[in-house]
């Protein structure tokens, strides 16, 4: 009897170590960050944090929600599990279901400026300290470098590709993110730089390289676009014109350019705001912008890397939005009363 009570004490005990050494495994996090679409579901985020690396058992984690979380939601973004979150705190970012994050979206063609606005509405302190970190948007230290936190372009490589001189704006990827209170303008910026990695980077690294064109300027190009146009088919065609035209020296005389050195929102610019001296006003320099204006989404990318070729020199968009083109300037002219 005696030595059956020790048999049966060491099965249990050894199914207790057994399962202590799963629980371990399974509860493992690890740094990292997902992108999370609108159409995922619970299972399709679970698998997604285990092939980056972040949890060991998607079931694992499926099963803790379903009993421990059964009414909590997903939301699409980018989520990004720190170094010090255990268990509980990355089923909880996951889940958007702690209230020390905050889910902070920045529309495709947001600017430093934008992207400052909005960060400053979840936590103002930080949002100060942004252009500290990104360099000051439609700003370039003529001789120099600008102040920027240059150790990022140690881990993001492609930001090798930014002039020292001026901001990394165009690189912040547009999306909805979530936040933690402790990560700060740093944290955001890494998190939006990941996320340019992830969607422009990755996806379309043969083609910037078939492209002919060097990183930075494809994603002028983009940013112009951005604000440009709406439509993928008039990004496409525009940009067949925007490189024709830089690639002859014709000057773009883009009021996008203008509005973003002035920080204005307006449809057109005045004379005055055309004489501006700066990199950026596409009126006085016979070139791309020296950076981006804006931060494009990845339809711009696309349009810039795969351009519709067509004899059109001109373009202006009406106030309902449709763009026409012309051949010459005197057609451009005519086509100034859709304007109205």
């Amino acid at each position: 009897m005696t030595a059956r009570v020790g048999r049966l004490f060491f099965s249990l005990a050894l199914v207790c170590v057994c399962f202590a050494g799963f629980l371990w495994w399974a509860t493992h996090i690890s740094p990292g960050s997902v992108m999370i679409a609108p159409e995922d579901s619970i299972t399709r985020v679970a698998e997604k944090m285990r092939d980056a690396g972040i949890i060991r058992s998607s079931f694992f984690v499926r099963g803790y929600i379903k009993i421990f979380m059964p009414s909590a939601k997903i939301f699409p973004g980018v989520i990004v599990i720190p170094r010090a979150c255990g268990w509980v705190c990355a089923v909880n970012v996951m889940m958007n279901a702690d209230a020390n994050h905050a889910r902070i979206t920045f529309p495709e063609g947001d600017d430093l400026r934008d992207i400052k606005r909005r960060f400053a509405a979840i936590d103002v302190v930080a949002a100060n300290t942004l252009f500290s970190i990104t360099g000051r948007p439609a700003y370039t230290a003529r001789s120099g470098s600008v102040s920027r936190d240059v150790t990022l372009s140690q881990t993001f490589l492609f930001l090798k590709a930014v002039p020292p001189d001026i901001s990394f704006e165009g690189y912040l990827f547009p999306d909805t993110y979530v936040y933690d209170a402790g990560q700060g303008a740093r944290g955001l910026v890494t998190m939006m730089l990941r996320a340019f990695d992830a969607k422009i980077m990755k996806p379309f690294r043969a083609d910037i390289v078939a492209s002919g064109h060097s990183l930075h300027e494809i994603v002028t190009v983009a940013s112009l676009l951005e604000k440009e146009v709406k439509s993928f088919e008039d990004r496409a065609m525009v940009a067949d014109i925007i490189w024709r035209r830089f690639a002859v020296g014709m000057p773009l005389q883009l009021d996008a350019s203008v509005q973003y050195v002035v920080n204005g929102s307006g449809r057109f610019t005045t004379s005055a705001e055309r004489a501006i001296d700066s990199p950026w006003n596409t009126y006085k320099y016979r070139s791309l912008p020296v950076g981006p204006i804006s931060n494009p989404g990845v339809d711009s990318v696309r349009a810039a890397l795969h351009p519709v070729a067509n004899g059109y020199w001109y373009y202006l968009t009406g106030p309902d939005g449709a763009v026409h083109y012309a051949r010459t300037l005197d057609e451009h002219a005519l086509n100034k009363k859709f304007l109205k």
